[in-house]
């Protein structure tokens, strides 16, 4: 199955999301890597989609992430 831009969105948006729940609870340096873990999660997701589109736009994709 060819993934598509809808699916990358998708994935985005809950990436995204969750980084926002992070800023709104926790201490700081808890905070802060959860929001290093999920921005490299999302680098993570990017390398393998990339790979199932040859039109996936990368950076796009990471500053929809929040990124």
């Amino acid at each position: 199955m060819k993934l598509t831009r809808q699916h990358f969105q998708f994935i985005a948006d809950r990436i995204k999301e969750v980084k926002e729940d992070v800023e709104c609870y926790g201490n700081p340096t808890k905070k802060a890597g959860a929001r290093t873990a999920l921005d490299a999660l999302a680098a993570d997701f990017a390398v393998e989609l990339r790979n199932t589109n040859p039109n996936f736009d990368t950076d796009r994709f990471l500053e929809a992430c929040g990124v």
